[in-house]
């Protein structure tokens, strides 16, 4: 799945501007430097969301309300995202 910069300028911004609806926040995972996404999902209100990513050089877009944390295990990161 590949995005544009546009789609991923028009994510980050959204995360910064307007409250989120209450079904989550969205958040897309790209390589460092890059606008190919290596995963992109949703993650529930009230709930957690998680990225197995091999690759420890990444950059996280995420609605404002979604905090995503690197959890290394096993050599491999894990990203846990929460709202």
């Amino acid at each position: 799945m590949q995005f544009s910069v546009l789609a991923l300028a028009s994510l980050a911004a959204s995360a910064m501007a307007a409250p989120q609806a209450a079904t989550g926040c969205r958040f897309v995972i790209t390589d460092k430097g890059s606008t190919k996404a290596l995963t992109s999902g949703c993650c529930p209100r009230g709930g957690s969301a998680k990225a197995t990513i091999y690759n420890f050089q990444v950059t996280v877009f995420a609605d404002k309300d979604c905090k995503f944390d690197q959890t290394p295990r096993d050599w491999t990161p894990v990203y846990k995202g929460s709202c």
